[in-house]
């Protein structure tokens, strides 16, 4: 039962750590208000979480006796990214997205790659 208990702390730790350090402001800074305008950052985040913990006996690494051991660890991560901003004015408001142009030109090329290396397979196939 300590195992369990001292994996349970320190999952919980590394979650509360982890999610205390994430969110808009960690993309953007906080929202703010000007000449009768408030924008909003919109950001998306991402959280991944990871935990192990083992016993082990046996016997000892010189051949003599018994071994033992245990061990763990836990870790995790945060991913953020700017999305947009929502700009209110009065009684509008207005989402204004933020374009990842390097995301599209990487996608394009992958496709380009796939393209080529789809047709020439098929070309080569057909010549024998």
């Amino acid at each position: 039962m300590e195992i369990s208990s001292t994996i349970n702390d320190l999952a919980r730790s590394v979650v509360e750590h982890i999610t205390s350090s994430a969110g808009s402001q960690l993309v953007f800074g906080p929202a703010y208000e000007a000449a009768g305008r408030t924008v909003i950052p919109v950001s998306e985040v991402r959280y991944g979480f990871g935990l192990g913990a083992g016993a082990g006996s046996g016997s000892a690494p010189d051949g003599q006796g018994q071994g033992s051991g245990g061990g763990g660890g836990a870790g995790g991560g945060v991913q953020a990214r700017p999305v947009g901003f929502i700009d209110v004015t009065g009684e509008r408001a207005e989402f204004f997205p933020i374009v990842d142009y390097t995301r599209i030109a990487l996608a394009g090329l992958v496709a380009l790659t796939t393209l080529v290396l789809t047709v020439s397979r098929v070309s080569r196939r057909m010549r024998r």
